[in-house]
């Protein structure tokens, strides 16, 4: 049976039977209809010039400067091309097309103002059975710990364990609590190897900060570390992405090889 999506009905069901039996999706024709509707409206909005954020404006910190027409399409590129900073193992595939699948059903409510031509390509790589581990597009949308995810996940796992006594015959009343320090050593080697992928992005972000201002005036154990990242990430050109792969600068920081260096 084809899995409709409209945006509004899809199914826990629905998602495993997509993500780990291949069943086939497609969109619904009221769907494509509400996709079309949205666009409509951002491309008045954009005809019109009137600030909105996110399509004639920046984002973030820059959400008050308004968009030259004609930085548009390059700005909605790089926005992109900009998020493609996350780290560590791909995801499995029923975690890939889960997400793709969910992707494909938040735009078909028609809301985001989105071409149905998008909805329509994940869908279509979802029937064809592609599950896109090997690809970028959506595995590092998708599959891998970014930065921010990082963070928010270091204060989760920093909260003490004490907290998450158990017992092991609680049922009967009595007072057999187990030690929660097995559990306290896996959190903090989780937490270790969190922190040395963001330390290993701020390195490299360092790094590029010296080449754009002045790698010359660098003190000795700063030049040892900042030439000990370059032998592993070339500098990032204006029109280049953040790097792929962070695993050989990962691998510095937790051997602690920059400590000595710097």
């Amino acid at each position: 049976m084809t899995i409709s999506l409209n945006g509004s009905d899809l199914t826990v069901t629905q998602v495993v039977a997509v993500a780990r039996h291949g069943e086939a999706v497609a969109l619904a024709p009221e769907a494509v209809v509400a996709m079309r509707r949205a666009r409509a409206v951002v491309q008045d909005v954009l005809a019109g010039g009137e600030p909105v954020y996110g399509l004639t404006t920046g984002v973030g910190e820059r959400k008050a400067f308004l968009l030259d027409p004609a930085e548009r399409r390059q700005f909605n590129l790089r926005l992109v091309l900009n998020h493609r900073i996350a780290q560590g193992d791909a995801a499995p595939a029923d975690v890939v097309r889960g997400a793709m699948l969910c992707l494909a059903n938040s735009y078909a409510k028609g809301v985001t103002g989105v071409r149905p031509e998008l909805a329509q390509m994940i869908v279509t790589l979802l029937s064809e059975g592609l599950a896109l581990v090997s690809s970028n597009a959506f595995t590092t949308a998708w599959a891998c710990i970014a930065t921010a995810d990082a963070d928010a996940l270091l204060s989760v796992l920093a909260h003490p364990v004490s907290y998450e006594l158990a017992s092991s015959v609680k049922g009967e009343g009595i007072e057999d609590r187990a030690t929660m320090a097995p559990l306290s050593a896996r959190r903090l080697a989780d937490m270790i190897s969190l922190c040395a992928r963001v330390a290993a992005i701020e390195f490299v972000v360092a790094a590029q900060a010296i080449d754009l201002r002045a790698p010359g005036e660098l003190g000795l154990g700063t030049g040892r570390a900042y030439r000990m990242i370059r032998e592993l990430v070339p500098f990032t050109q204006a029109d280049d992405t953040f790097p792929a792969d962070l695993e050989p600068v990962v691998d510095l920081v937790i051997r602690g090889d920059l400590t000595p260096a710097a």
